[in-house]
């Protein structure tokens, strides 16, 4: 099977945009209620998707009679999209607000963060997934994907921003860890009780003005890390790059599973194109120069679009490239643990797409 991926060199993007969505002949229909995915960016990240392009998705399919919503879940970290409240205020910050977008921007696993379970069949890593509750709603699926690096997935592009994007923390803490259980520094413990109160199973107690964790009792939730404003909980970022890969395929699986057939549309933006992802605080100089917009209904094929178009794409001046002086599979050489063409192959072997493709200009 060969998947055809639409392309547009980066001039005009705004204009190519409604021509890549149209080409899809995706099975959307009038009313379907329609979850635009992207990150809105980390706080102090200036290379996400810029609001404009957003705003032409939802217009577009506004235009088309669907009721389209931007959305994407916390994240599992601490920082300033770990809940609900922080994250949009992060998305106002960066332009992501209903008056901007014309449509509702919301977040997608709510307040406690707690997904739709789904059973994932021949699972790699995850048997259960959380769903985000508004993702497993919707009718139809925009996935807005901004191509970058990632320390364990690369590329991290449409099956990344399925996978960990619209899923709950629990999801996330699994994918990410091999011990999917919150590590706990006591002496940054204040003892202010937060994390006891929200815990919901019981596994945290204050005993002697500190935090008390039975490990036996915790259900992964992740809620005492997005709570905790003190340092005190934390991710074990502990499982090897192949095993989140196989999670993140999980996770891609379980999502998509909630969709009828080519209701879902996978949209890879090839511009600043950084070296880490968009949750990082910094921003970076781009590996490659923009190679423009990649648009399929099959993510795998997407997402091997974009992995060679960034290996074979112009050096970007002074980028991470630029420095190693890569030539050939760049990707091996700036992440030599990480896989890529692996992770593809898991996606393809679980039924997610193919990685053979056909270009068509647009």
């Amino acid at each position: 099977m060969i998947s055809t991926v639409f392309h547009s060199e980066p001039p005009r993007l705004l204009d190519r945009i409604p021509r890549h969505l149209k080409g899809c002949q995706a099975r959307l229909e009038e009313s379907d209620a329609v979850a635009v995915k992207l990150h809105m960016g980390e706080e102090g990240n200036a290379r996400y998707i810029r609001p404009a392009v957003v705003r032409a998705v939802a217009d577009w399919l506004k235009t088309e009679g669907m009721e389209p919503f931007v959305t994407d879940s916390t994240s599992l970290y601490k920082r300033k999209r770990g809940t609900l409240f922080d994250y949009l205020r992060t998305a106002a910050r960066h332009g992501f607000t209903s008056e901007t977008m014309g449509c509702p921007v919301l977040i997608a696993d709510g307040i406690k963060s707690k997904g739709i379970i789904v059973e994932v069949k021949a699972p790699l890593k995850l048997e259960r997934v959380g769903v985000a509750s508004l993702i497993y709603d919707a009718d139809g699926l925009v996935s807005l994907s901004h191509v970058t690096l990632h320390p364990d997935v690369i590329p991290a592009g449409s099956l990344k921003n399925v996978a960990m994007g619209c899923t709950d923390k629990e999801a996330k803490m699994r994918m990410h860890a091999s011990d999917a259980k919150p590590a706990f520094n006591l002496r940054k413990c204040t003892g202010c009780g937060t994390c006891v109160r929200h815990c919901p199973s019981g596994a945290l107690a204050l005993e002697a003005g500190k935090a008390k964790f039975d490990p036996d009792k915790c259900v992964s939730c992740a809620e005492c890390i997005a709570l905790c404003n003190y340092g005190a909980v934390k991710v074990n970022w502990s499982a090897l790059s192949k095993d989140v890969c196989g999670g993140a395929v999980d996770g891609a699986s379980a999502v998509l599973s909630t969709f009828k057939p080519r209701r879902c549309i996978f949209m890879n933006l090839g511009y600043d194109v950084t070296e880490e992802c968009d949750c990082a605080a910094g921003s970076d100089l781009p590996v490659v120069a923009d190679f423009g917009l990649l648009t399929s209904l099959d993510p795998v094929a997407v997402d091997q679009a974009s992995a060679d178009m960034i290996n074979a794409s112009p050096v970007y001046p002074g980028g991470p490239f630029g420095r190693l002086g890569s030539q050939g599979d760049r990707l091996s050489i700036i992440k030599p643990g990480v896989d890529w063409r692996g992770f593809l192959d898991l996606a393809a072997s679980s039924n997610l797409g193919t990685t053979s493709y056909r270009i068509k200009s647009i």
